[in-house]
């Protein structure tokens, strides 16, 4: 794994197949790291001929980290229903402009870009506001902030912002394993035994916590894409849509 300046910032990010392979960006999503992709995962991309990259969004794993801003939660969401101005760190555009950065950065013109979740938002933002880098979008159990989409269930939602009894490595670890369910595939038995082991793996490379806060606060701010979206002209492909609020 490796830091690069992109976008003016350090990212930390990983990379897999040949030099000369077609390019496929992963995004992740709120709060998770690039160890967070399933490795089998990544390697069967990579033993297809993919030069697969993976990376840590900023303020989380070893990517920069903006430090001591907290974002008021409660206030952003306020200026967002008032039509006020949100005083946030950073926003989804920005997160967008790293990715778009990194590949710039590792001389790569354009790639198929692929997101979960928040990093679906982030990859619907590389498409629309850098064509050029977009070969492809595939935007994964996310949304396009369209207010008119069903919410996620309060179960979700509560999974998505609780916080673990403590921050000791085994209640996050638990914390996890047991939240998760709230929002884990239906179709798929659930295995708890990998949820730890990536869990567990993302706690000891880097608990930040802090972090997701403002990467939350970015979510909170991003303004509906679905009309930009439906004038799109780069192939696209998404899953099961939730509006994230």
């Amino acid at each position: 794994m490796t830091k690069i300046t992109a976008n003016g910032i350090e990212l930390e990010y990983e990379e897999s197949g040949p030099k000369d392979g077609v390019p496929f960006l992963f995004i992740n999503g709120f709060g998770t790291q690039l160890v967070g992709w399933p490795q089998r995962f990544w390697d069967a991309l990579a033993d297809k001929g993919f030069r697969v990259i993976r990376y840590d969004n900023r303020d989380v794993g070893l990517s920069q980290k903006f430090d001591g801003i907290i974002p008021d939660i409660r206030a952003v969401s306020k200026a967002v229903r008032t039509g006020g101005v949100p005083d946030v760190p950073y926003r989804l555009a920005d997160m967008a402009a790293d990715a778009a950065g990194l590949l710039d950065a590792l001389g790569i013109a354009s790639a198929h870009i692929a997101g979960a979740s928040m990093g679906g938002m982030i990859a619907q933002l590389v498409a629309l506001d850098h064509p050029a880098k977009a070969r492809s979008l595939i935007s994964i159990f996310s949304t396009t902030g369209d207010y008119s989409l069903p919410p996620s269930s309060p179960e979700a939602q509560a999974a998505l912002t609780s916080r673990p009894a403590s921050d000791a490595r085994e209640a996050v670890l638990d914390h996890v394993v047991e939240n998760r369910k709230a929002y884990a595939s239906t179709a798929w038995p659930y295995d708890e035994q990998q949820v730890r082991k990536i869990a567990g793996a993302a706690y000891d490379r880097s608990y930040y916590p802090e972090g997701t806060l403002r990467q939350y606060a970015a979510i909170v701010v991003g303004p509906p894409r679905t009309e930009r979206l439906r004038a799109c002209a780069c192939p696209r492909w998404c899953c099961t849509v939730r509006r994230i609020r």
